[in-house]
């Protein structure tokens, strides 16, 4: 249960810390790791929705694998849907 917990809280670490250096920064490459244009795309598609949401799978992974609840958190926002 810690492990899915501390999986969760390190996604939404880096999210913040990697959204904040987008913002910030004008110079993205195409294979670098959260840099990349893909996660540049997810990251910023969820900047709006992401802070209500963690708190909603935070309290999930309390009962479930964390595997489980990225997942479907990722196929939920890939396809414009909520949780």
């Amino acid at each position: 249960m810690n492990s899915a917990r501390e999986a969760i809280l390190n996604l939404y670490n880096d999210y913040k810390e990697n959204c904040k250096f987008l913002k910030d920064s004008e110079n993205y490459t195409f294979l670098d790791g959260y840099n990349s244009i893909f996660i540049k795309t997810f990251l910023l598609s969820m900047a709006s929705s992401f802070e209500t949401e963690i708190k909603e799978l935070l309290h999930k992974t309390l009962k479930t694998e964390s595997s489980i609840i990225l997942r479907e958190f990722m196929n939920k926002k890939m396809f414009g849907q909520t949780i």
